[in-house]
């Protein structure tokens, strides 16, 4: 589903925005909760080629560590602190950790970081679920279709 919105704001950005996604292929099986990218991609897009001019590039890259999956969602075209931007109320990143919470209690984590030169990532640590692991959990999908 992420690559369908992606695709609908590359027409609506024309030529400014390109992206990447990045997936470890011992990870295609993995089981993510239900729309847990939406938001941080909206919210990517918002506070980077939403609020500045230029060209940018958002970033989805999905890796092991451990028992762990992390997910990465970057842009090169925003920062943490914008002078004289208006701030938003952070729903999104708020809902993100408490849908996170509600499913992985403590072992999950999300968090934004300012990337240098320039860009900032949002990154998401929970525990790596297969979908085997996760067929009796209907808020996981793997590949767009309900586990």
């Amino acid at each position: 589903m992420i690559e369908l919105y992606l695709g609908i704001q590359r027409t609506r950005f024309k030529d400014r925005l390109h992206s990447r996604i990045y997936v470890a292929p011992e990870l295609l099986d993995g089981a993510v909760p239900s729309l847990i990218l939406q938001p941080l991609v909206e919210n990517a897009l918002r506070h980077g080629i939403g609020r500045n001019l230029g060209e940018d590039t958002i970033e989805i890259e999905g890796r092991r560590d451990g028992d762990m999956l992390c997910i990465e969602v970057r842009n090169q075209n925003s920062t943490l602190q914008q002078p004289g931007a208006p701030g938003g109320h952070g729903i999104g990143l708020s809902n993100t950790r408490l849908r996170l919470r509600e499913l992985y209690g403590d072992a999950a984590e999300v968090r934004l970081d300012l990337l240098w030169p320039h860009g900032v990532a949002c990154r998401v640590r929970l525990p790596l679920r297969m979908l085997d692991d996760a067929d009796d959990a209907p808020e996981f999908v793997v590949h767009g279709s309900a586990a």
